[in-house]
């Protein structure tokens, strides 16, 4: 994917996130939480109550994009992290 310089914005939702939500989820808090147009195609990140887990969604034009970070050892040195990306074509 790339982003045009100066074009992307990044937005932190400011309240911990249940990293069980999927896109509808993160949708609603990005559009009713942040009051952002979500379709703009910004990044919009959520992290968990313990900062061990972060996503990003963004919509491309194709759809839907989550990116998701997360450590298995919660408030330790170790960069043990997964990454992973999926993408969902529903509209809303």
């Amino acid at each position: 994917m790339f982003f045009p310089e100066g074009r992307i914005r990044v937005f932190v939702y400011g309240q911990p996130t249940d990293m069980r939500k999927s896109y509808d989820g993160l949708y609603a808090l990005a559009r009713n939480g942040l009051r952002q147009d979500v379709l703009s195609g910004h990044l919009f990140v959520f992290i968990n109550r313990r900062g061990s887990q972060m996503k990003i969604l963004y919509f491309d034009r194709s759809g839907w994009c989550i990116w998701a970070k997360g450590s298995r050892l919660a408030n330790s040195s170790a960069t043990g992290a997964t990454c992973i990306a999926a993408k969902s074509t529903g509209r809303h």
